[in-house]
């Protein structure tokens, strides 16, 4: 959780207690979130429209999604890239190696809207992702009482 400034960061503060909101707030707010500093996977996050109230089951939830993520340790946004590219063709000898050397299901990484199905199959997983959250904490508190 930092701000990049010309040849520094500052911190933002601690991850488990940084709200999101606290810094973005309007419409065109935006952060980039690194995720597998590996491979470098950067998501750019826009803030396109505030909601003042909203009713939802449970928060986060997915209103509307395109595409699939990337296969984990694929080899970066090069290699992600590269098997979208494939993707298209499945007659081709690369379609089929993918398929069969690393398991995947071409068909998913077709860049199309998410179904009902899928979009419900996401919100389901917040369930769990709020779970997580949870044992994550009970964790850090039990590291903290060890020190």
């Amino acid at each position: 959780y930092s701000k990049k400034e010309p040849g520094d960061y500052v911190n933002f503060g601690y991850p488990l207690t940084t709200k999101i909101s606290e810094f973005l707030q309007k419409p065109k707010d935006r952060i980039v979130y690194e995720y597998d500093f590996g491979d470098s996977w950067e998501h750019e996050i826009i803030v396109q429209k505030v909601i003042e109230e909203i009713e939802l089951e449970h928060l986060p939830y997915c209103i509307k999604g395109k595409g699939n993520c990337p296969p984990e340790d694929c080899g970066g946004i090069w290699e992600y890239s590269n098997l979208l590219e494939i993707a298209k063709n499945p007659g081709s000898s690369e379609y089929k190696e993918y398929e069969m050397d690393y398991g995947y299901n071409m068909e998913v990484f077709i860049n199309t809207e998410f179904t009902k199905d899928e979009m419900d199959h996401v919100n389901d997983s917040f369930f769990d992702f709020e779970s997580a959250v949870d044992y994550q904490k009970s964790i850090f508190k039990e590291m903290k009482s060890a020190f």
